[in-house]
């Protein structure tokens, strides 16, 4: 046995589904902004990933020519005695 729906109640089902319809495509879009934001996240933090390798590599060699520096004048001493005593004496101006 079927019965009969009244027309007002049609009418609310379909404005419901339409209203539905909207809040599904808008939370799409949503999905869609928040995709692509990530995309681009990811994207930039590899950058980042790189340009932090680039730099420890150019901190590795200025290390090593510092140390090489340091061993070829005889060691740490006369460094240290250049930085604290020679330049201690020189006027500022």
């Amino acid at each position: 046995m079927m019965e009969r729906v009244r027309k007002e109640h049609l009418n609310w089902l379909y404005q419901e589904k339409a209203r539905l319809e909207k809040v599904n495509d808008d939370l799409l879009e949503e999905i869609h902004k928040h995709t692509r934001r990530e995309t681009e996240l990811g994207e930039n933090l590899e950058k980042m990933m790189n340009y932090t390798h680039e730099i420890l590599e150019i901190h590795e060699k200025m290390m090593k020519d510092y140390e090489n520096k340091i061993s070829g004048k005889g060691g740490i001493w006369p460094f240290l005695y250049h930085l604290f005593i020679i330049k201690k004496n020189k006027p500022l101006i």
